[in-house]
């Protein structure tokens, strides 16, 4: 929803633990590109394109910081050479490619280091790990990390034609997962879009749906779908099937397909959460629950009551119809 999650909410629901899915109602898909590079350049792990000449994978030579530059004057930025600045590779702490991110910590730690580059066996760089990520990994222990230590993030995307472009950008920025969004995800456009994510990026994990029924289920899991969203008009601004007899019948049908099932919608309270897992849901996706939070975007305003609030909207809702259509004039609903 274009009204609960950004790159802030979703920083926040990585570092505790959850997975933040970045809405696509933005202007243009670089948009909602660079909100997914905001989330994995928050805490790097192994910063896997660090330059020095320009030239990855180039030899090191040396590392030059904030620290390094704090005390140049401004207007000798463009006459300064970084070997003026920097510490020169003799000086430099390494650690080798095959080192694993908690020990490299551990060497930053003993050593007293700010940022430690990793170097092949030929001293080419081809990493770079940062202190501040070792304090957030201490302050944040359940964060959701990708196996470079990132923080996790997904993105939302729709079934228009246009929406190859935007998985593009999605991915290169380093999306997670997709979630396909529409209102009936037994649809030809979804499946058509499923197919083709999968088979060109067959490493991107995708979500889609919504689904109700165990024949959408089957049809979505059969077209290459690794997880299930669930619920249709089950929100607590929407109207449409009862939630709990949908998650009940999906998920028994897809944990025997070995499907994750995501119940989406009706989540009011943290004991919602319980009953949907107990009727069979993975997890659950929030909305209500977070927005109006400092994290979620929007402009706070005054309402008749003299309370400090935030708008929340549903995105089938006159309101998002409206913006939607304001960004694309020639828009249909899927």
């Amino acid at each position: 929803m274009d009204t609960v999650t950004e790159h802030e909410m979703a920083i926040t629901m990585a570092l505790h633990g959850g997975i933040g899915i970045i809405h696509a109602n933005f202007p243009t898909p670089a948009n909602q590109a660079n909100e997914v590079s905001k989330v994995k350049r928050y805490k790097q792990g192994f910063i896997i394109s660090p330059q020095l000449t320009g030239k990855v994978g180039g030899k090191l030579l040396g590392l030059v910081t904030s620290r390094d530059i704090d005390f140049i004057n401004e207007s000798r930025y463009k006459t300064t050479k970084p070997s003026e600045v920097m510490v020169p590779r003799d000086r430099l702490i390494t650690g080798g490619e095959e080192l694993e991110l908690p020990d490299a910590y551990n060497i930053l730690e003993k050593e007293k280091k700010g940022k430690l580059p990793i170097v092949n066996s030929n001293d080419e760089l081809v990493a770079l790990i940062a202190r501040t990520d070792l304090k957030k990994s201490r302050d944040f222990p359940m964060a959701s990390y990708d196996r470079q230590g990132q923080l996790l993030v997904g993105a939302a995307i729709n079934t228009r034609e246009n929406s190859k472009k935007t998985v593009e950008l999605l991915v290169e920025a380093g999306v997670d997962v997709l979630i396909i969004g529409s209102s009936n995800g037994a649809s030809a456009y979804q499946v058509n879009l499923l197919k083709w994510i999968k088979e060109k990026y067959p490493k991107v994990q995708v979500i889609a749906g919504n689904v109700v029924s165990m024949k959408q289920a089957k049809l979505l899991i059969d077209s290459g779908a690794d997880a299930l969203r669930n619920g249709m008009g089950s929100g607590s601004i929407s109207v449409g099937r009862a939630q709990g007899s949908a998650v009940f019948q999906v998920a028994r049908y897809a944990r025997s397909r070995g499907i994750p099932v995501i119940a989406d919608g009706g989540i009011r309270d943290v004991g919602y959460i319980t009953k949907t897992i107990a009727l069979g849901a993975s997890t659950v996706m929030r909305g209500r629950l977070l927005a109006g939070t400092n994290e979620a975007p929007g402009e706070y305003f005054w309402g008749p009551n003299g309370f400090r609030l935030k708008k929340y909207r549903g995105m089938g809702s006159i309101d998002t119809m409206k913006a939607l259509l304001r960004l694309f004039p020639p828009l249909f609903f899927f």
